[in-house]
């Protein structure tokens, strides 16, 4: 049965991919395997200690949710309460190194969890993933046109879309 045991309450100053690169760094050094992975979720699982164990593997997994204002929140959840008590120390101190906003450690300029760029033109905020992607949908833009959001199309294979104010474009 999946349960919360652990969340950061401070926003992490790291985006989602680094966010769980930590994560997945720490989770291994404890004895886990990473079973899954996609852009706001880790599984991992650790073996039972010991042959008298209720099951054979434990599970953890880490979430992370952007934040509007860039950084994420971190949560644990999973069946391994054991594990997290006897590696407490371990999970403290992960915890305490990650930046968090408005502390000391975060970065002088916020870095948001999406990359963003200001069209000079209409002075509104451009999202995109990818910055290669954004110049292709800008090479192609009519008289009159600004780009709103450029998305990578991740896990569909390759491709992206493109948001304008007067089409959309794949």
């Amino acid at each position: 049965m999946q349960q919360e045991l652990a969340s950061i309450s401070e926003v992490v100053w790291l985006s989602a991919p680094d966010a769980l690169d930590r994560a997945d760094s720490l989770l291994s050094r404890l004895g886990y395997y990473t079973t899954h992975r996609s852009d706001y979720h880790l599984t991992a699982q650790r073996p039972a200690s010991t042959s008298g164990a209720e099951q054979d593997t434990y599970m953890l997994t880490v979430s992370v949710s952007p934040q509007a204002g860039g950084g994420v929140k971190v949560a644990v959840k999973g069946d391994d309460r054991e594990g997290m008590e006897a590696h407490q120390e371990d999970w403290a101190k992960w915890a305490d190194s990650l930046p968090k906003k408005g502390s000391m450690k975060a970065p002088a300029t916020p870095a948001p969890s999406v990359p963003r760029q200001v069209n000079e033109t209409a002075r509104t905020e451009v999202i995109f993933d990818r910055q290669d992607q954004l110049e292709r949908i800008r090479a192609g833009l009519l008289p009159g046109e600004e780009i709103e959001a450029v998305f990578d199309v991740k896990g569909g294979g390759t491709g992206f879309v493109g948001i304008t104010s007067k089409r959309i474009i794949f």
